[in-house]
């Protein structure tokens, strides 16, 4: 993981063109230059030499940034900004500490799948048990300090049980022609249970032996923080449980741990990490490359629209294997919205820390998905799929959103049932 200073050539490349400025999804709803690629360029460059420093204004404008890469892919001189608001991140967490919300987070909570799962268990009897209404329409959620109102209607519906803890650690399937570790990250374990059975659906039906090894979180939120060391700890964890499971593929069905999980080799720079990164697989990606897949019989007769995660799209260069999964379903209409690849404003945990703003920036994608007149939003990241059904749940629309593995599991299951 390069230092700031080490990426001193990254930010020699910027022209200060201005093409960021014109897809920059922040730039869009605010109109503030500081957060633009090359405003970000521009500051970065002089804490570099020494002319400015950490204040309260730096650490804002650094972290208004959703990481999505599109002024990456606009940018004629190739700079890689991500890399470099990453960096400067990492920075600020040791110049300034992080909170202890944060450190928490990052050090107790995700460390521990034991501690994640109280966590949830506590979330799914504040949601079930009547108190998240009486919290909500007694006011006191607006008394709270920090914005907790906003933040608390991001939080998705979690499930009675984790999704792991429902099934069997190993999933033989018959005449087993591959065997796969699953990593299913946070989302899937505790709010989307219903992908995970999609995930198992899918793999056996087409010979895939799935074992589910322990696991941590991916260490994306924390990357996304400053917080190396977090980082560094997950994803030890996370290698040792995958090597010890004795696979020859890490499959994924979350665009952003995918991500998080291919780059486990340059950010440690060690020779397991490095064999654990060229193991990870998106499912979409291992499903269209090293499955001969097919679908099941049964039709699925409706008309969706499929949004790109950037963590799938940008990072991980994947466009059009969920399409071809998608296509291949039969009698399901794909009908491609405007801006399929825009930025939804989830961003990991920016859609918690800039509640208001992500849902400004979401909405352009609230209202491209209602003008395709689809049924259902497909997509390929259980994060995106949470932005994306509170932003359409904001604009009054019952539209639901899947996971591209729902809808495939469907041929094979049947039924009529969705979201």
């Amino acid at each position: 993981m390069k230092k700031l200073s080490e990426l001193r050539s990254q930010l020699d490349r910027c022209s200060k063109c201005g093409n960021c400025q014109a897809v920059c999804p922040l730039y869009l709803e605010t109109k503030r230059e500081p957060l633009v690629a090359r405003g970000k360029v521009f500051l970065l460059d002089n804490l570099i030499e020494g002319r400015v420093g950490w204040s309260r204004r730096m650490e804002e404008v650094i972290s208004l940034c959703l990481l999505c890469r599109t002024c990456e892919v606009n940018c004629p001189n190739g700079v890689q900004v991500a890399r470099l608001v990453l960096a400067a991140r990492a920075e600020l967490a040791l110049a300034r500490g992080l909170s202890i919300w944060k450190k928490t987070a990052f050090h107790y909570l995700l460390t521990s799948s034991g501690n994640l799962n109280l966590l949830a268990r506590l979330l799914y009897l504040y949601q079930r048990s009547g108190l998240q209404s009486v919290a909500r329409k007694s006011g006191l959620l607006q008394a709270l300090p920090w914005g907790l109102e906003d933040k608390e209607r991001l939080l998705p519906m979690v499930g009675r049980r984790a999704f792991a803890r429902t099934v069997p650690p190993v999933m033989e399937a018959p005449g087993e022609k591959r065997r796969v570790g699953y990593f299913y990250g946070c989302m899937t374990n505790h709010a989307y249970p219903g992908i995970g059975q999609a995930f198992l659906t899918v793999m056996q039906a087409n010979g895939v032996t799935v074992v589910l090894p322990p696991q941590v979180c991916c260490g994306l939120p924390a990357l996304a923080s400053g917080d190396r060391e977090a980082v560094v700890k997950l994803a030890k964890r996370n290698i040792g449980w995958f090597r010890a499971a004795g696979v020859d593929r890490v499959v994924v069905d979350c665009a952003s741990c995918g991500s998080m999980l291919k780059e486990y080799g340059e950010l440690m720079g060690t020779r397991e990490a490095g064999e654990f990164s060229q193991k990870v697989r998106d499912v979409a990606e291992f499903l269209t490359e090293e499955v001969d897949i097919r679908p099941g019989a049964y039709p699925v007769e409706m008309t969706v629209t499929y949004h790109d995660p950037c963590h799938l799209k940008r990072y991980q260069g994947i466009h059009r294997a969920p399409r071809e999964l998608l296509h291949a379903v039969p009698g399901l209409a794909l009908r491609e919205m405007e801006g399929a690849d825009r930025c939804c404003g989830s961003a990991g945990s920016f859609n918690l820390t800039h509640c208001r703003l992500s849902m400004r920036v979401g909405s352009h994608k609230t209202r491209n998905i209602l003008a395709t007149g689809a049924e259902a939003v497909v997509t390929g990241c259980p994060a995106c799929r949470l932005q994306l059904a509170k932003g359409l749940e904001q604009g009054g629309s019952a539209v639901p959103v899947v996971h591209t593995l729902e809808i495939l599991s469907r041929s094979y299951l049947g039924g009529k049932e969705m979201g």
